[in-house]
């Protein structure tokens, strides 16, 4: 915006709020798309079962982001519904040692 402005040209008036507003829309979309991705790798680190589900799930979603989300989501998948995890998140967790 700051290029935009000091270019002393009378649409930039019109650009810089344009320019703004895409700016923010593009942050809070990113930040929602962030949100589940979060709440599902701190659900897994603690080896919660729902945990287990939504990872699926958005392994599922991120097939569609080719190419390097088609290979997250395809090794996602592969990782959650293996016979070892569904023995990991099925078990109740144990308590932390002293």
């Amino acid at each position: 915006m700051g290029l935009v402005g000091a270019s002393g040209d009378a649409d930039a008036q019109f650009a810089i709020p344009v320019i703004g507003i895409t700016g923010m829309a593009l942050v809070a979309l990113t930040i929602a798309l962030s949100v589940p991705g979060l709440v599902v790798g701190i659900g897994l680190m603690k080896f919660r079962p729902w945990a287990r589900i939504l990872g699926i799930v958005l392994s599922i979603f991120d097939l569609i982001w080719v190419p390097l989300g088609t290979i997250i989501g395809a090794y996602g998948l592969f990782v959650l519904f293996s016979k070892d995890a569904e023995r990991l998140f099925a078990a109740p967790p144990t308590a932390a040692a002293p």
